[in-house]
This record gives C-alpha cells, structure tokens and sequence, in this order.
C-alpha cells in the first residue's frame, strides 16, 4: 500500500529490524511480522501533557497550558502515554531496535489511561510497565531522521 512515491509501507514478511536500522531513508515506514518486547525502559516520563486539541506536548505558563504546535491555551492537558521499548526479532538472533509505544499502542497492554498512571507509586509503575516484558507482538514502524539523530515509533501493534 502507497501512500506517496517517497513514503511507502514495506510490508513484507521478511522485513527485518537490521532493514529497517540499515534503511538510509530519512523517512520510511514498515511491518515486522513478529518481535518481542524484551526491555522497557522506566523513566519518570513514560507519560507526557498533551494537547487536547492534538497530540503534542503543552507546557504549563503563567496562564494555563500552551500547545508547542499551535499554542492553544488550555486550562488543563490530557496526559498520555510514551514508553520506549526494546524489541527484539527470536527469528534473527541479535537483532534489536528502541522504539517508542504511544498511548494508542499501550492500551493493548494497561488497562487505565496515563492520568490514572501518574497517579501509582513509582513501585506500581515499574511493575505495570515490566508487565510488558516477553510479549510477542506484530508492529508498523516509522523511521524519522532528524541531523544525527533517528527515531522509531510504532504506529500499530497486534499482541501475538
């Protein structure tokens, strides 16, 4: 499925992760058939404020909370999730790549949304996230290239 000539889903079988690492496309989308979660990264961040209007971040001001896209001023943000995760491919040994899972891809996984999850102790947090440790999934990447600096986010994700 294209969705323009620059930006085309690789979907593929046997689109590994080391292709997608390897890809020199500045902006590339692909499907990976089957991967595990082997790694989740505990950070303070694993939610952010956003926007009610989009899904970017606000910051809070003297007036309220500002989108960083637009700059709507909101009384208050809707948190959401962004928890990185490693993945790794059993098929091809080695082969592992830190994505970033989005509140769309975590509600496969936690049960409440990233404003009831602010609100666990830092014990139950941890053991919330760790719950996705082991999880075969099935997932829809984005590459984004920025300088030197590369990012991967999952734009779907099936639990296997």
């Amino acid at each position: 499925m294209a969705t323009s000539s620059t930006n085309t889903w690789r979907r593929s079988q046997e689109t590994t992760l080391k292709d997608v690492v390897d890809d020199v496309s500045s902006s590339q989308k692909y499907h990976v058939e089957s991967v595990v979660i082997v790694a989740v990264a505990f950070r303070k961040d694993a939610t952010y404020p956003g926007c009610t209007l989009c899904r970017r971040r606000v910051h809070l001001r003297e007036i309220g909370f500002t989108c960083v896209s637009h700059g709507a001023q909101q009384d208050a943000p809707i948190y959401r999730y962004r928890v990185r995760v490693l993945l790794s491919q059993p098929a091809h040994p080695g082969q592992e790549l830190w994505v970033t899972l989005w509140d769309e891809q975590m509600r496969c996984f936690v049960e409440f949304d990233a404003d009831v999850f602010n609100h666990l102790s830092t014990d139950e947090k941890a053991q919330t996230l760790q719950h996705l440790k082991g999880t075969r999934v099935r997932v829809d990447l984005t590459k984004e290239t920025c300088g030197k600096y590369t990012s991967y986010n999952v734009t779907d994700l099936t639990v296997l």
